[in-house]
């Protein structure tokens, strides 16, 4: 441990989308467009120092250590630093500047953010000290082992910054527990779906469409998350699809911009996830159980916007919506606003008519289900929903946005249960019951 005469300090910055392979690709495009002069003076510097022709490139890297091939041994990445230290060194102010500056312009081309951003005191302040790049997605990060990898994010680096071991990640856990058997058992989704059924009440639930692999959004959402739970309420609670109605909500933020009807990547295997939802509920004979589509900007709104928040809470009660009478309609619905210029995100409410042809609507005693585990664009709508309206009040204040807020004052008197938490007033004021609680990681040398 450090005395109070030898302190350290950890210094974490974002990577901006560090990528050893795009980096790599910007040298190597930068190299082709050196001066012939320009080039040999530093083919002559790495000579200096006992390398080739071909280790040359690694002198365009602005910071060493990325030029270093992961998993390196620490002894040989220690001794390529200072040859890349000694080579640099050698050449002149003049023609450090001019590489530098061809690196930024190529960067910028290659749309390659961590270089093109001319961050050079930065680069500076890194090759002057120990830094070490590290991965900020997938298994690296806590996620699961998807291809492409789930990536990183601020909520997940503030739990991993400090770790000497990984810390895993909530939709990583849930995966874990489906995978063992224990999701199937989890008391507060047991519980939840047990009182529905014995008050003869309807369960509704919502998902934020995309999440199928990493390269899919996954930040809010898992698809397998809801596969697990489509499983547990019809299979194993055996409940009909005419007592289970369902909130499909529309990415289009983290997934493609159109991708909740259009099928996108190799030989279309991703995307078009209303067409993957239409065949898993199939599989239950429960296509009906679709009841509400509407994009996430008004059902996972997380700036406190009253109307927005009002919106999502009406269409769930039956008071607004598109009405359309199957999948195959709102799919047409979801083509047309895609034709005015609208994207997923935005797709106004939708709701597809039950077999009366009446609204789809939230009653009173029902239960709901939030399938989402981030926990930021899930408070307005729980907050509504639990009639948490003090809540929702004051945090609109602080954004300098004042609510009405009386039609939160409601009757509905929900049995609501969230995946993960979303605020300790809902568990202690409201009696929302969380199915997956967020955990202290026990080996972080910061907490």
């Amino acid at each position: 441990m450090a005395t109070s005469k030898q302190k350290a300090v950890l210094a974490v910055t974002d990577g901006l989308g560090f990528n050893r392979v795009r980096g790599r690709g910007v040298v190597d495009a930068a190299w082709d467009r050196l001066d012939a002069d320009d080039s040999k003076q530093l083919v002559e510097a790495a000579e200096h120092v006992g390398q080739d022709s071909v280790w040359a490139r690694n002198l365009l890297y602005p910071v060493h250590v990325e030029s270093i091939e992961a998993e390196t041994p620490t002894e040989q990445a220690l001794t390529w630093i200072d040859d890349l230290e000694s080579a640099r060194e050698s050449l002149d102010d003049a023609l450090r500047d001019r590489v530098d500056s061809l690196v930024e312009l190529v960067a910028d081309e290659h749309r390659y953010v961590p270089w093109a951003s001319g961050a050079r005191n930065l680069w500076k302040l890194r090759n002057a000290n120990l830094t070490i790049p590290t991965s900020a997605s997938g298994v690296w990060a806590g996620f699961e082992d998807l291809d492409p990898p789930v990536q990183g994010n601020s909520e997940t680096g503030h739990q991993q910054i400090g770790n000497t071991s990984l810390a895993p990640q909530l939709p990583l856990e849930i995966t874990r527990s489906i995978d063992t058997g224990e999701f199937f058992e989890n008391p507060a989704l047991n519980a939840v779906l047990s009182r529905a059924k014995k008050r003869g009440a309807t369960v509704n639930f919502c998902f934020l469409l995309s999440g199928v692999g990493g390269g899919e959004g996954r930040v809010h959402s898992a698809w397998n998350h809801l596969e697990a739970f489509l499983e547990l309420v019809f299979d194993r609670h055996g409940f009909g699809p005419e007592r289970v109605q369902m909130q499909a909500i529309l990415d289009g933020r983290d997934s493609a911009p159109d991708g909740s009807i259009t099928a996108y990547g190799p030989d279309n295997g991703s995307g078009d996830f209303l067409g993957r939802l239409q065949r898993l509920l199939a599989k239950y004979d429960a296509t009906q159980s679709l009841a509400w589509v509407v994009g996430r900007s008004t059902a996972m709104d997380r700036d406190y916007r009253e109307a927005a928040a009002k919106s999502d809470f009406d269409h769930l009660t039956g008071r607004i919506g598109q009405p359309v009478s199957d999948f195959d309609e709102a799919r047409a619905t979801i083509a047309k606003n895609h034709a005015s210029g609208k994207t997923d995100q935005d797709i106004p409410p939708i709701s597809i008519l039950r077999a009366d042809r009446s609204m789809p609507a939230i009653s009173t005693g029902d239960a709901f289900v939030d399938l989402n585990f981030r926990s930021d664009r899930q408070r307005s709508k729980i907050g509504a929903l639990a009639g948490a309206r003090a809540l929702l009040s004051a945090e609109g204040a602080s954004r300098g946005r004042a609510w009405d807020g009386s039609w939160i004052d409601h009757d509905l008197a929900l049995d609501i249960c969230c995946i993960a938490e979303y605020h300790p007033i809902f568990e202690a004021e409201f009696g929302v019951s969380v199915a997956f609680h967020t955990e202290p990681h026990a080996n972080n040398f910061l907490a």
